[in-house]
């Protein structure tokens, strides 16, 4: 909603700026209020791991993103996504080896680790591409400005307000497989109602499609934190 009403009255880059206020005033009080803390035995910085790991998601990225232009099958797309596919074996193959990993992938032989991991990754993938289509659909189907796009899009706070802080509770008395199981059903059963959205769709099925998707994805997402916690204490 601040980002429709910035745009209705500021440029596009307005929306990255205001940021940079927030940003300053929270470094600042971060350095005066947190508390220091520092582990003991913290390790070298792992910089091949941090630069195959960049260039890998970079060139994975760059050939998604420019995919639908150039065409899946054109030079430039196969040459980044084989480059891509290369430096992530190679970052996997080197996290293996270093006695510093940045990342120790061997994390994801816990099964507990991955499901979790795996959920709250296609739970985001969801939301972020739903809302990317839905502000979209709003403004140039619906002819909504962006303030009036950003309020419609509200729903999906709603929902995850009202889910997130009840998921916990759920997990300690049904499990937390049940738990996030349920979430991911209501996800997709929330992007099942997006697709029948059409130019005629009123606003009625466009909010119950995202309230049910949040409500999904806060039930999929709280859990996972429980779950990483246990992993940490065993």
């Amino acid at each position: 909603m601040a980002g429709g009403w910035l745009l209705e009255h500021f440029s596009w880059p307005s929306v990255f700026w205001v940021n940079v206020p927030l940003t300053a005033v929270a470094i600042t009080l971060a350095a005066r209020i947190v508390p220091e803390t520092r582990d003991p035995g913290v390790g070298r910085l792992d910089w091949a791991g941090a630069l195959l790991s960049v260039a890998g998601m970079v060139s994975l990225l760059w050939a998604i993103i420019e995919a639908p232009e150039k065409g899946w099958s054109s030079g430039p797309i196969v040459t980044a996504l084989v480059t891509s596919v290369m430096l992530i074996t190679s970052f996997i193959a080197w996290e293996l080896r270093s006695t510093h990993p940045m990342l120790d992938v061997r994390f994801f032989r816990n099964p507990r680790f991955s499901a979790a991991n795996g959920a709250v990754t296609l739970t985001f993938f969801g939301m972020f591409g739903s809302l990317f289509l839905l502000t979209q659909y709003l403004q140039f189907v619906q002819g909504y400005r962006t303030l009036a796009a950003g309020i419609r899009v509200a729903p999906f706070a709603l929902g995850m307000a009202i889910a997130a802080p009840q998921a916990p509770k759920l997990v300690n008395r049904f499990g937390t497989k049940l738990v996030v199981a349920s979430g991911l059903g209501l996800v997709a059963v929330g992007m099942l109602l997006m697709s029948t959205i059409t130019v005629t769709s009123g606003c009625g099925l466009v909010f119950a499609s995202m309230l049910v998707m949040a409500l999904g994805m806060g039930l999929t997402m709280a859990p996972r934190h429980r779950v990483g916690h246990g992993l940490a204490a065993s």
